[in-house]
């Protein structure tokens, strides 16, 4: 149900039950995930690559909602005020530093 909302939101689709274009991505995910389960897949593996490449998304994903976050003609007095950007520069320092660290993990560093 999660994906028919992300799929919907980005699409500009209607996010609602009665769309069939949203019931269609529904669908697809559960009858994706069935066949995955019936044939023995293990999803570990895909869970983690997912987990994974989200962790080095995230500071890049973090650093364009920071520049978005403080445009005013965008969102003029709802802006980013000053606490408001170093908690961010903090959340993209960590999430950037733990995902180099795993990195050079992987790469055996």
């Amino acid at each position: 149900l999660a994906a028919a909302y992300a799929v919907s939101g980005a699409l500009g689709w209607p996010m609602s039950m009665t769309d069939i274009r949203f019931k269609a991505v529904w669908a697809a995910v559960l009858v994706l995930g069935a066949f995955a389960a019936t044939v023995g897949t293990r999803p570990i593996a895909a869970i983690l690559f997912a987990q994974a490449t989200n962790g080095f998304l995230l500071p890049i994903v973090a650093v364009f909602l920071l520049i978005v976050m403080n445009r005013s003609d965008l969102l003029g007095e709802y802006r980013n005020h000053l606490w408001a950007n170093i908690f961010g520069v903090l959340v993209v320092i960590v999430v950037l530093g733990l995902s180099l660290f795993k990195l050079a993990q992987l790469a055996g560093f």
